[in-house]
């Protein structure tokens, strides 16, 4: 049950604030001609903030968790933290190239795709982290 939980309380909000934050990229020409005066870049940069925040917050803790047990830090924590590195590395080159690109329709799949990753990523290696905890109980 404290597996449930804690997906509700962490992976609800992140996939709500994904999705808002999408919409609002997604829709900022018709959203800026209904709310003229509000910075939508801002906006979205903001949500992301905060997106990123909460997905820190996730490794953080699924650190913790992974040093709690010795048996699963020798065998899962290296490859935890390179597969966090590998993640953000391959994230930085993708962005770098959208940065460099003249096309508008690349940078909004950056802003898409990338969010999406760290979602993913974080979940797939928050699943892991439980099953190897409940493994070793």
């Amino acid at each position: 049950m404290a597996l449930i939980g804690f997906f509700k309380v962490i992976y609800i909000p992140l996939a709500v604030l994904y999705l808002i934050a999408a919409y609002v990229l997604l829709a900022k020409q018709s959203l800026s001609k209904i709310f003229k005066r509000t910075n939508f870049d801002l906006f979205r940069g903001g949500v992301l903030a905060l997106y990123y925040f909460f997905i820190a917050m996730v490794f953080f803790v699924n650190i913790m968790l992974l040093t709690t047990k010795t048996v699963v830090k020798q065998q899962f924590l290296v490859p935890y933290i390179v597969g966090i590195i590998a993640i953000a590395v391959a994230c930085a080159i993708f962005t770098q190239i959208a940065k460099h690109s003249k096309s508008d329709c690349f940078i909004t799949i950056r802003d898409l795709v990338v969010p999406l990753i760290w979602l993913v990523s974080s979940f797939v290696y928050t699943q892991r982290i439980f099953e190897l905890l409940l493994a070793t109980k």
